[in-house]
């Protein structure tokens, strides 16, 4: 279901909406922590996917509460929505399935790496599309965290090479897609190079598939620690 603040206040007065699995309150910039809050709080328990996009107002107070009331939560998009690495820490305590994390600033590479290290084992669904912090700390924690991972959007995240995308295409064997546009660091040697036969590679050249026969690992693994230590 998808509204807009008036609708959202509205329904704050009625107080309780029987079994709502799906909720959409993107683009509401006068939404608050304590307006969240006291929605989620009486119908927050039966959600299970909630878009959240591009709330600007909605600080890690409002994430805590996202954790608190919605325990069965499996979809989350926070595009735009302002993160810290605090709020990252209590969304960790999701099973998510699947999250946009895309055109997120200021999150660090290792804290979200962290967040890989810790919950990435259940998704199956990333998008950090615009995500510009990310580079090998994330690249790595995915590839030997994000072992269910089906779908993964990196577009426009500059940091990345040929060798971080090797590695997550040669180690997250269930991956079926990755979307790469305008991550200019990345060549054909990651493109027809790594050894997942099923991945469908799309870029600014169009869609890539291997004809070849893909031998063994191809791609080493960075073999760098991803801990919240080296964060700001």
């Amino acid at each position: 279901m998808v509204v807009n603040l008036r609708i959202f206040k509205f329904w704050l007065l009625q107080k309780k909406i029987l079994s709502l699995d799906f909720l959409s309150i993107s683009y509401l910039h006068d939404l608050s922590d304590t307006i969240l809050e006291s929605f989620l709080a009486a119908n927050g328990r039966s959600l299970s996917r909630l878009i959240l996009n591009d709330c600007s107002h909605i600080t890690y107070i409002g994430v805590k509460k996202i954790v608190e009331f919605c325990a069965h939560l499996s979809e989350l998009h926070v595009s735009m929505t302002p993160f810290t690495m605090r709020s990252l820490s209590y969304i960790s305590r999701l099973n998510l399935r699947k999250l946009d994390f895309s055109d997120q600033q200021s999150v660090s590479d290792v804290a979200i790496a962290a967040f890989m290290d810790a919950s990435g084992a259940s998704l199956i669904y990333l998008n950090l599309r615009h995500t510009t912090t990310i580079s090998y700390h994330t690249a790595n924690a995915i590839a030997l965290k994000c072992q269910n991972l089906r779908i993964l959007d990196v577009s426009f995240c500059l940091g990345l090479t040929d060798n971080e995308l090797g590695n997550i295409a040669d180690r997250c064997m269930l991956l079926e897609e990755i979307h790469i546009m305008n991550c200019h660091k990345v060549t054909h040697k990651f493109r027809n190079g790594h050894s997942n036969s099923c991945l469908k590679i799309i870029h600014n050249g169009g869609t890539n598939i291997l004809t070849h026969t893909p031998s063994a690992l191809r791609f080493s693994p960075s073999n760098l620690a991803t801990t919240l230590s080296e964060d700001n």
